[in-house]
């Protein structure tokens, strides 16, 4: 008999349509993920949410005003799902701007090979706790940003949101911050070619997103979190340009053609990028 875990993966891709943030359904579920999570016993510091003879161990922490229960809401959920399903459709992830690493490591437990990247020293020293603690296999930790060239970054700490650290001037935040030096890695000389791609880098989207090569783009998949309108306007351009598809959560995974369908922040969902001419659930 299959746990709530369980079942949310497995629902999710047939209820596509209440993937929209706005829905009765989608904030019923959204509530009930969190107090699932919520009411599983933190023992020796973390949650062990268990799912197909697999478990994950998530430490409980503050990131500023956020915990690390907002790892399981309902568009993490849609993620997950995602990943679980189609284990067997792709080999290579990365995970740009992985933060402690909720989705490399739920992508290792699914059989990928991960590749994370996540510049911040402070979180990167998390993720690479969190991955010992789930004794991950083929997982590669990177303590770099992702980038145009190979250039270090200014990078900005949040103080009251970490998940909200970013590459100077990418995107607006409010309150307290600390600035880093952070090193870079070229997108176009990586050293492996994945499948699928989950891009989370706090509107430096922008700029990496127009370098990409079409060419690139032939049997690679790609989730993208939006930050503002001008990375929206970006990337609905760029994907004219080289005939790529678009399919947005905001519209039900349909294909998007105009601004007004992409989410423009992280509670409106994310867009899917692709050749292929229907995003399969």
């Amino acid at each position: 008999m299959n746990n709530f875990f369980e079942d949310i993966l497995l629902l999710l891709p047939k209820i596509t349509n209440h993937h929209i943030f706005g829905s009765s359904i989608y904030h019923s579920l959204d509530l009930e993920i969190k107090n699932y999570i919520k009411k599983i016993k933190t023992i020796n510091g973390y949650k062990k949410i268990e799912f197909f003879n697999k478990n994950i161990k998530w430490p409980v922490r503050k990131f500023g005003n956020v915990s690390s229960n907002d790892s399981f809401s309902l568009n993490q959920m849609i993620y997950y799902s995602y990943y679980y399903k189609h284990r067997n459709n792709y080999e290579i992830v990365a995970d740009f701007g992985s933060h402690t690493g909720e989705d490399a490591i739920f992508m290792s437990m699914c059989g990928y090979r991960v590749y994370a990247y996540e510049p911040d020293k402070v979180s990167f020293k998390l993720l690479k706790k969190n991955v010992a603690l789930n004794k991950c296999k083929k997982i590669t930790l990177i303590n770099k940003a992702i980038s145009i060239n190979q250039e270090n970054l200014k990078f900005i700490n949040v103080k009251g949101n970490t998940l909200a650290n970013h590459v100077s001037h990418s995107r607006e935040f409010y309150g307290d911050y600390s600035i880093q030096n952070v090193q870079a890695e070229d997108f176009n000389k990586l050293k492996f070619k994945p499948d699928l791609m989950k891009i989370n880098i706090e509107g430096f989207e922008k700029k990496l997103i127009p370098i990409i090569k079409k060419t690139f783009w032939k049997n690679t998949d790609s989730f993208v979190e939006l930050h503002g309108k001008d990375c929206a306007e970006v990337l609905l351009k760029y994907c004219k340009i080289l005939n790529l598809n678009i399919y947005s959560q905001k519209i039900a995974w349909n294909k998007a053609k105009k601004i007004k369908d992409l989410p423009l922040n992280w509670s409106e969902g994310c867009i899917f990028l692709t050749k292929k001419n229907k995003m399969k659930w």
